[in-house]
């Protein structure tokens, strides 16, 4: 029995020595064929370079090998340098003029997109005195004044939108505004009778003055010493200033007639300030 199981112990041992070896072998032939194909890659890749170096024989340094490949190299005989410049050169005025229209391109496509809020024409912006009173200004300013004429069109060369014309405006009367008299405050230096005085002024400049004339006199923001100047002005053409303290406006009516006939004109229907306080003065001075 103990022979029998010593062979078979032996076989067992002889099967695996065996099963060794042949897993070695494999291995080796792994290891072989893996550095056969390393060996192929390497050689192939070396094969392809020198290839190409050969391909590109003649290949200028500073040009590039796209450039030979697709057309010098197969140009016969010597390179014409004088043709290749001329090329090249040309190939960069197409370049160049192709970024150009690009940008001429994307120029028009932004002031195309900045104009769709542009009113049609310079004339279609919008302006409201209102805008005067918010600051306190007593002014107007006429559709037809140059300076607002002037605005208009340079919005309107610029694109500006009518929200951004209006911005335009309101900084520019903002920043002059403190230029312009307040009559509240001018009223201080002019005593108790400011507003009769005012108004006494402007009736004189209403007889007097021509129609255009008697405009730009009432549109003017009117201070203390232009109310001042204006009175000595009118002493030196002859005519009464305002007296102060006696209640009564110079050239008001005296008689119902006057009354009724000052009471007919256009200034009276309007409001106009001083033709409605020469009516009152004569009532008052035939009631008294």
């Amino acid at each position: 029995m103990e022979d029998g199981q010593d062979q078979n112990q032996e076989s067992n041992q002889d099967s695996k020595e065996t099963e060794n070896a042949n897993a070695g072998a494999d291995t080796q032939n792994q290891d072989t064929s893996t550095d056969g194909q390393d060996s192929k890659n390497l050689d192939g890749e070396a094969g392809q370079k020198a290839s190409d170096d050969q391909a590109r024989d003649g290949k200028p340094e500073w040009m590039s090998d796209k450039d030979w490949d697709e057309k010098y190299s197969k140009i016969d005989g010597d390179l014409d340098y004088t043709k290749i410049a001329a090329d090249y050169a040309q190939r960069y005025d197409n370049a160049n003029k192709l970024v150009n229209t690009r940008k001429d391109n994307i120029r028009d496509e932004v002031k195309a997109e900045a104009l769709q809020n542009r009113p049609e024409s310079a004339s279609k912006y919008e302006f409201s005195n209102e805008v005067l009173e918010s600051l306190g200004l007593e002014a107007e300013i006429a559709d037809d004044h140059p300076g607002l004429l002037q605005a208009k069109n340079f919005a309107f060369e610029r694109g500006f939108s009518q929200e951004e014309f209006g911005e335009l405006i309101n900084m520019h009367l903002a920043g002059v505004s403190e230029f312009f008299p307040n009559w509240d405050d001018e009223k201080l230096s002019l005593g108790d009778h400011a507003d009769d005085r005012a108004a006494y002024l402007n009736s004189w400049a209403g007889k007097y003055l021509t129609p255009d004339s008697y405009k730009a006199i009432e549109k003017m923001a009117l201070s203390a010493d232009m109310v001042v100047a204006l009175e000595e002005i009118m002493e030196l053409t002859g005519s009464a200033k305002f007296a102060p303290g006696t209640g009564q406006v110079s050239g008001a009516p005296t008689s119902k007639d006057e009354i009724h006939k000052l009471m007919d004109t256009d200034e009276y229907r309007n409001g106009d300030p001083a033709t409605v306080k020469k009516v009152q003065a004569g009532f008052k001075r035939l009631s008294a």
